[in-house]
């Protein structure tokens, strides 16, 4: 049994629809790294279901974790996050097939309780992690302040540059409230350039049929608001068949994990 941890995919591996910067912001709210996700463990020859999956930074690591004999299905509904998605995949094709990771099959759709040919989803060219079906632009300021003003200070889970370096500096030297309201402007600017693109809606049931799964090991959830939508979209015979579930919850405490261990 394999315990989770993402020393071989940092952020500098992925190719991305998000800036760099933005990019470790994903890569912290994911699984990677977090004390939180320290009971989830992954076997050789799991199968993962990571709803939610952005560019493919813990699909990549769980690919790996859970080998050939393994599945991993990954699903997204932004564009360009998918996009990137599968040029991360076929970038990493051939050392995944050297390291004897799993095949890695990507859907492009929302997780929901119904299927719909198409519903509106919110997303940011800036940070494609916090496209969503409901969004709430507090939130997201809101998110991007504890993130910042948790990692700066020792640089954890931040890319070492002149960017992320000048950003610790103003950080630690100015003060406070010029420091907010530069945050402000730079999340400002990212919720301006939000666009609204529709996407297809599909449950979760529909989605372990297509690809032939009788147990999942580890189901992962990170659809900013729309958990309970995802987990409506289960069967009672898909309950039964799930053995973790890993699930961010969203609201005014900030982003947490919560792990549930499921017997089967």
């Amino acid at each position: 049994m394999t315990r989770f941890c993402c020393d071989q995919y940092t952020a500098k591996q992925a190719q991305l629809a998000s800036p760099p910067f933005q990019l470790e912001i994903n890569y912290s709210s994911v699984l990677c790294g977090r004390p939180e996700a320290e009971g989830v463990r992954l076997r050789a020859g799991d199968t993962v279901v990571d709803v939610g999956a952005n560019v493919g930074l813990f699909t990549l690591q769980a690919a790996d974790i859970v080998g050939p004999q393994g599945q991993v299905v990954a699903v997204e509904p932004s564009p360009d996050a998918h996009t990137a998605l599968l040029e991360n995949l076929a970038t990493y094709a051939d050392l995944n097939v050297q390291a004897g990771s799993a095949k890695v099959a990507a859907v492009q759709a929302a997780a929901g309780s119904t299927p719909k040919d198409a519903i509106n989803l919110v997303t940011y060219s800036q940070s494609s992690g916090w496209s969503t079906v409901y969004p709430d632009e507090q939130e997201v300021q809101e998110g991007m302040r504890m993130f910042l003003n948790n990692a700066l200070p020792s640089m954890q889970g931040i890319e070492n540059n002149l960017l992320s370096q000048g950003a610790r500096v103003l950080r630690l030297l100015t003060p406070r409230p010029l420091y907010e309201a530069v945050w402000r402007l730079y999340v400002g600017n990212m919720l301006a350039q939000k666009e609204i693109v529709q996407c297809q809606q599909r449950t979760l049931s529909d989605i372990i049929a297509e690809h032939g799964i009788k147990t999942i090991d580890l189901l992962k959830i990170d659809v900013e608001r729309a958990e309970l939508d995802v987990l409506a979209g289960l069967s009672p015979e898909n309950w039964s068949s799930i053995r973790q579930l890993v699930m961010e919850m969203n609201g005014n405490v900030g982003h947490i994990y919560i792990r549930f261990t499921l017997m089967i």
